[in-house]
């Protein structure tokens, strides 16, 4: 690496920085704040309550996207 040709430093602070969000990302997700979001979310999961088929309903100006 060096500093007068600028050679490698791009990689040296790309590098840096990828650690650096890493780390952050890691300290938020242990906080005790993210475990109360993820209390909160519930997913929810349909189920059939009859023996009646219901095709999904899709407009058509969506279905060629």
């Amino acid at each position: 690496m060096s500093t007068y040709t600028d050679e490698g430093v791009m990689d040296v602070k790309k590098a840096a920085c990828d650690r650096l969000l890493a780390a952050r990302v890691e300290m938020k997700m242990r906080g005790a704040k993210m475990n109360d979001v993820l209390q909160k979310l519930h997913l929810a999961q349909p189920t059939a309550r009859d023996d009646i088929t219901s095709p999904r309903k899709m407009k058509l100006a969506t279905k060629d996207i």
